[in-house]
């Protein structure tokens, strides 16, 4: 602390009050983190905790490193906002001509302030929790604050010692060197907060899982997923609606007509979802809990495990991506973290005695296709883990890099999918085990009649689009398996709102599925894409669409680090009536004019997207545009807003803590 008090003479008044403060913040945040976890230790070496009054203290002990945490998190902000570039990280990200919206993005845009970001979203998610749910644990208070204490003991020492934000650079600056031109974009400024927030909040079932199991209370190892119902639920609520939007930025801004192109970030951002959802899925099996005790903590624990491993995918350098940072020093850190949890897990697993043998219900069930979807979805977990892992592996023994490309991702992971669409639609026709077998044999038959025109449609394609075309068909049949199940729902119900949203919300959260994996097939299967290379002032006919090519404007913008921006104005018609003005084109930055970044222009419609895209052009002005019709995809949009709208109503309606 003395070198870096040393350090930090140099420098303005407010830029030495700010650093100063700043890092005396976040370095007692590390002493008391460490305290808590030593009088932990001591209480479970005299074996004394049970006392009451001992986990009051050291809950207030946690709200103070939250708020110590919250100080750290504004001042930076407050360093952003008044342009403190003495400070090397505001140096790094902002400049004077950012608008204040932008400066937020700067707050988290780069290593140091995401790191200090995540740990604001964890401490306040920890504090939440203690604050209304930390009463119906109290038997294992020190478990859970022990490992809570750990987890900010590591996620700490990086802030404190070598990837500190309050740094202070070693020469005088007047000017900033500006935001990353990818993250000069409006959904930028609600997506990593949001996916960074649903990381954070996977460390509740994580320590949880493990606090339970390593107690050994059996009592609480069959319950615990039921108490914290809500948590599990609010981190597939944000990773959903991160992701979401990650989808929606690369769409609308990348170039290339998709919305997510395999990016090993992509997949990294996704992984810590798949096991919460499967987690959820499970919890459904009230009458096995005891049989699913390995699982559930596996699961559990598994969330913020992953959630480890994305920041070390993001923060080490290892992976090529748009999203990752450059090679740094903490790779190797989180690494040894990551081991630590995955320790820590397999000793928590170790810990859990076997109790009850899983009985399978009969294969025609909707419980035994959770438990498919929830094996389906580990499934996946596993390979893409497997594919970010794999390519590291080999650069080290052969000294050789391979890229795994989208097609091998499309074939893979797209036939799991599949496998869970299918899996899916047949648990939303089944009934449950509870009825009988001749009731089940002939909704199987329903099943497959109602697959039969789908076969006829794949039929007369020759097959070529087999494998989208029975996904689609299952996408239906689980619009209609959900929709007759909330119909008789609804019968039952008559009156009673409250029992009518608490029964729907599964059912909305299927369909909204359901609308989104038609919206993707239509979107990846059928998107039909055509370059092509067009003058000002000529026209070309592309299919049943004639492009005119009026004119390409320059435009000097001087904000948000933006130099200039030009914009190729396109008329597209068809049978000589026009359909879109459209004005795709290229942001040229003062700090990066050789990389600059494209202007997507999309005419959006019910049934397709018309998107346009300008690769570049020469001094003649010729230019070379890519478009692509996506058919359906707003279905996406839609059926992801759905699936949102389904967890949400579970989130609000959910009786537990």
């Amino acid at each position: 602390m003395l070198m870096y008090m040393f350090q930090i003479t140099r420098g303005d008044q407010m830029t030495y009050l700010i650093s100063t403060i700043g890092y005396i913040s976040l370095f007692f945040s590390l002493i008391l983190a460490i305290t808590i976890f030593l009088s932990c230790c001591y209480q479970f070496i005299n074996k004394q905790n049970n006392k009451v009054q001992i986990q009051i203290t050291i809950k207030y002990i946690f709200y103070l490193i939250a708020l110590l945490i919250l100080v750290s998190s504004i001042l930076l902000f407050l360093a952003i906002i008044n342009n403190e570039f003495n400070l090397s990280y505001v140096y790094g990200v902002s400049s004077t001509d950012l608008e204040l919206k932008y400066k937020w993005a700067s707050l988290y845009s780069s290593q140091e302030g995401s790191l200090l970001f995540w740990l604001f979203l964890l401490t306040s998610m920890i504090a939440i929790f203690l604050r209304t749910s930390l009463r119906v644990f109290t038997k294992i208070a020190f478990h859970i604050m022990t490992i809570f204490s750990a987890i900010l003991i590591f996620m700490l020492i990086p802030l404190v010692f070598f990837s500190q934000p309050f740094k202070i650079s070693t020469i005088e600056q007047i000017e900033g060197l500006g935001l990353n031109p990818l993250l000069v974009d409006p959904a930028m400024l609600i997506h990593p907060p949001i996916l960074l927030s649903g990381l954070a909040s996977t460390v509740i079932p994580f320590t949880i899982a493990t606090s339970v199991a390593i107690s050994r209370r059996n009592n609480l190892l069959i319950d615990w997923t039921l108490l914290i119902r809500k948590w599990i639920l609010l981190a597939i609520f944000l990773l959903t609606l991160g992701n979401l939007l990650g989808a929606w930025w690369a769409y609308t801004v990348l170039g290339w007509g998709g919305f997510w192109g395999w990016d090993p970030v992509e997949n990294s951002a996704v992984l810590a979802l798949l096991p919460m959802i499967a987690l959820l899925h499970i919890s459904y099996f009230k009458n096995q809990k005891k049989a699913f005790a390995h699982m559930n903590v596996f699961l559990g624990s598994l969330g913020f495990i992953l959630a480890i491993f994305t920041t070390f995918n993001v923060r080490s350098g290892a992976i090529d991506s748009v999203h990752s940072f450059a090679q740094s020093d903490t790779g190797f850190y989180y690494l040894i973290y990551l081991t630590f949890l995955v320790l820590l897990n397999i000793y928590a697993l170790m810990s859990i005695s076997p109790i009850e043998k899983l009985r399978i219900p009969g294969l025609l069930s909707k419980e035994s296709t959770l438990i498919f979807n929830a094996f389906i979805n580990l499934l996946i977990t596993l390979s893409i883990v497997s594919t970010l892992i794999l390519p590291i592996v080999f650069e080290i023994i052969k000294q050789e890099k391979i890229i795994i490309s989208p097609s091998f991702y499309n074939q893979t992971i797209g036939s799991l999918l599949l496998l869970l669409i299918i899996a899916l639609s047949i648990s939303s026709i089944l009934p449950s085990k509870y009825e009988s077998k001749k009731k089940s044999y002939k909704r199987i038959i329903y099943f497959t009649v109602m697959l039969l025109p789908f076969l006829f449609i794949s039929l007369a394609t020759n097959f070529n689009k087999f494998l989208p075309i029975f996904g689609i068909g299952c996408s239906i049949i689980i619009c209609y398996g959900s929709l007759y199940s909330i119909y008789v729902n609804l019968l039952k119900s008559k009156n009673n709102v409250k029992a009518i949203f608490n029964k729907q919300a599964s059912h909305l959260t299927h369909i909204g599925v359901a609308i989104f994996t038609i919206g993707a097939i239509s979107a990846t299967a059928f998107q039909t894409h055509q370059q092509f290379t067009i003058k000002p002032g000529d026209e070309l006919q592309l299919g049943e669409y004639k492009i005119i090519y009026n004119s390409l404007t320059y435009e000097e913008i001087n904000k948000n680090g933006i130099n200039m921006e030009v914009n190729a104005n396109i008329a597209m018609f068809k049978k000589n009536n026009m359909v879109a003005e459209l004005a795709p084109g290229k942001r040229f930055f003062t700090n990066n004019p050789t990389q600059p970044v494209g202007v997507v222009d999309i005419k959006r419609g019910i049934t397709k997207d018309i998107y346009l895209f300008v690769q570049t052009w020469n001094e003649e002005l010729s230019s070379q545009f890519h478009i692509y019709i996506n058919p359906f995809i707003n279905l996406l949009w839609f059926g992801g807003a759905l699936y949102l709208f389904g967890i949400g109503i579970s989130l609000v309606q959910s009786k537990e803590t």
